[in-house]
């Protein structure tokens, strides 16, 4: 993480992209279907998260993006069984 940390400083962010794993990536974003962050959301927030940040991407228009996750969380139950990354 620090070497990827001195290669962004150095305003090299396209090289500092080929360092970003999948597993970074999983770790510290949520990603998926509407169906799957809005189920993520629902397990931290049962976890006692209780603000989450939207970032870019949104995909093809960001009020629509998060319409479509907060239509999925209004039809989760409110104990979710298991959570999706």
């Amino acid at each position: 993480m620090s070497h990827l940390k001195e290669v962004v400083a150095r305003g090299q962010p396209d090289a500092g992209a080929e360092l970003v794993s999948l597993e970074m990536i999983e770790e510290f974003s949520i990603t998926g279907t509407p169906g799957q962050v809005a189920e993520r959301f629902s397990h931290l927030a049962q976890m006692g998260v209780n603000e989450f940040v939207f970032g870019p991407p949104f995909g093809h228009n960001w009020r629509e993006t998060v319409r479509d996750i907060l239509t999925h969380a209004r039809n989760l139950p409110d104990e979710p069984t298991t959570a999706t990354q």
